[in-house]
């Protein structure tokens, strides 16, 4: 342990055993017992859908297999880095179980204790090696196999897709720079100051957000109707330029037939319709242009206020926040061993949490449930996919902490979590998904969650039944089915639930075209589709 004490620079002491050797790299048995409107960042997403993912897979980084990234993720960090280390070599070096069982429930803590501090001075400075500690749990890279490591090393380091799918380490550092809102930022009373400081500018800053970013949604829909009503003029135009030769002169041209007599008078229609989206078009863009003049100004305001450091409070804070989802992640009865160890992770690269594994299931979902990341503001519709983030740790579900923030219900993220290391990607991120579908649909019912809505109807259904045990549980169990079984028309749900489902979180027209033909139970749902299209009340 003398060279550990050298890097801490912290008095060195011989440890009883001075065969304990922390280098090795343990079997299981040696290692563990079997244990049974105020939004301060744009929520507005102009994307249309997720980017096809390509790559999955980055230039190695030849940091993880280096002999010094225990002692740098150590390195600076006092009297915490150097209990860290005597509890972790305890722990490793622990033959009896009973022991072994001992030290980790001390061990746990202790490396909580030292994440707070190396993240407290989280920064573009910090090593490399303290940042993978931050994002993949990874302390002492002798704990996983060389497989592993080969897997972690190819984790594309950077966002290349610009999605709100973020590593822990990621999120702090915009935490620390205020381009979001803290996860228990909630818990604290909101002081309002007028106008003065930094936070007064913060707080015009948020509300200035809001406003453009709800601009440039009505803005983007108003561009939708004109181009679809642009490219009905120009149909309408060919059909009228289209003229067939009089039967009786060769060289003369039939008049307008009935068709083109009616698209002339559709014509009309459509080019009055331009003129009144044009003009609401202008008012929107005039309103855009004064909303971000307005927001450039206090962003200069800002600018010109000195730098400050993050504050402790705030990142410790949020440290509890990320433990409590931690835990949420991994349930009661998971594993919450907050070091990565081989043991725990599977060896195929297929299996990990990535960033780019995670879009491309959200990207799926999507397909099957086209309305998973709409919003409705001002009865337009806007698409607004929620922060992600991949949590370090063996959980086996994904869940939501909140469907948006407090003060910014129509343009703000919400904020879901998946475990780095989960049994199955795939239904780690449904889960979280069904979550955040509830929660949303909760939110929107308000006080009336029991009785209307998406919720309300479940509920109902659920209390019918006489069912017993958390009816969110049931609900995310149901949606888990609907997305990967019924979507490919394998009937699993009650029928009364496929109902529910069937209307109020709808498969795309494609789809459900499809299931028609699949069983007796799918043509009865479409033909109530078309039924209430022809009465119109769809």
């Amino acid at each position: 342990m003398s060279d550990i004490d050298d890097i801490l620079g912290l008095p060195g002491k011989k440890p009883e055993n001075s065969n304990m050797d922390i280098s090795i790299n343990p079997s299981f048995n040696e290692l563990f017992e079997e244990e049974s409107d105020n939004s301060n960042e744009s929520g507005l997403d102009l994307k249309e859908s997720f980017e096809e993912i390509k790559e999955f897979k980055g230039t190695p980084n030849e940091s993880i297999f280096s002999e010094k990234y225990y002692k740098t993720v150590l390195s600076g960090e006092d009297e915490i880095a150097q209990k860290l280390h005597k509890s972790l070599a305890s722990f490793l070096n622990a033959k009896d179980p009973q022991d072994k069982t001992m030290y980790r429930n001390r061990l746990q803590p202790v490396v909580w204790d030292f994440l707070e501090q190396v993240i407290l001075k989280i920064g573009n400075a910090m090593p490399i090696e303290k940042r993978f500690f931050i994002r993949y749990a990874l302390l002492l890279p002798s704990l996983i196999s060389k497989s592993q490591k080969e897997n972690l090393s190819v984790i594309i380091k950077d966002n290349i897709y610009d999605e709100p799918v973020h590593y822990v380490d990621e999120w702090l550092q915009m935490v620390c720079m205020g381009d979001v809102q803290p996860l228990g930022s909630d818990e604290e009373p909101i002081k309002v100051k007028k106008d003065r400081g930094t936070a007064g500018l913060r707080m015009q800053q948020d509300k200035l957000r809001g406003a453009l970013d709800t601009r440039l949604g009505l803005i983007k829909s108003y561009q939708k109707k004109r181009t679809k009503t642009e490219q009905d003029i120009v149909n309408i135009i060919k059909t009228l330029a289209n003229h067939s030769i009089h039967p009786s002169f060769e060289s003369v041209e039939m008049p307008y037939s009935v068709i083109q007599k009616n698209s002339l008078s559709e014509l009309q229609n459509l080019a009055k319709y331009l003129v009144k989206l044009d003009r609401e078009y202008g008012f929107a863009l005039d309103e855009a242009k004064e909303a971000r003049a307005k927001l450039d100004a206090v962003n200069e305001k800002i600018t010109d206020e000195p730098v400050q450091t993050a504050n402790p409070s705030v990142l410790r804070k949020e440290i509890n926040s990320l433990r409590q989802i931690h835990k949420m992640c991994v349930g009661r009865q998971g594993n919450h061993f907050p070091i990565l160890s081989g043991n725990f992770i599977s060896s195929n690269f297929n299996d990990l949490a990535t960033r780019e594994q995670i879009i491309s299931v959200l990207s799926m979902v999507e397909r099957i449930d086209p309305g998973v990341f709409l919003r409705s503001h001002r009865r337009e519709f806007h698409r607004i996919v929620p922060h992600v983030l991949i949590i370090p740790c063996y959980g086996d579900k994904g869940i939501c902490w909140e469907p948006f923030e407090k003060f910014n219900r129509a343009t703000s993220r919400g904020r879901i979590a998946v475990p780095l290391y989960p049994k199955d990607i795939k239904f780690a991120v449904i889960t979280a998904l069904a979550d955040l579908r509830w929660e949303v649909a909760k939110a929107k019912a308000q006080y009336y969650w029991m009785e209307e809505g998406l919720t309300g109807r479940y509920f109902q259904w659920f209390e019918e039944r006489k069912l017993k045990g958390d009816v969110k549980l049931r609900f995310i169990d149901d949606y888990i089915l609907w997305i990967t079984k019924e979507s490919s028309g394998t009937q699993k749900l009650d029928k009364d639930v496929r109902g529910i489902f069937w209307r109020n979180i709808p498969f795309p027209k494609e789809i459900r075209e499809n299931l028609k033909n699949r069983g007796f139970v799918y043509n009865e749902l479409y033909k109530k589709d078309i039924n209430r299209e022809l009465s119109d009340g769809y």
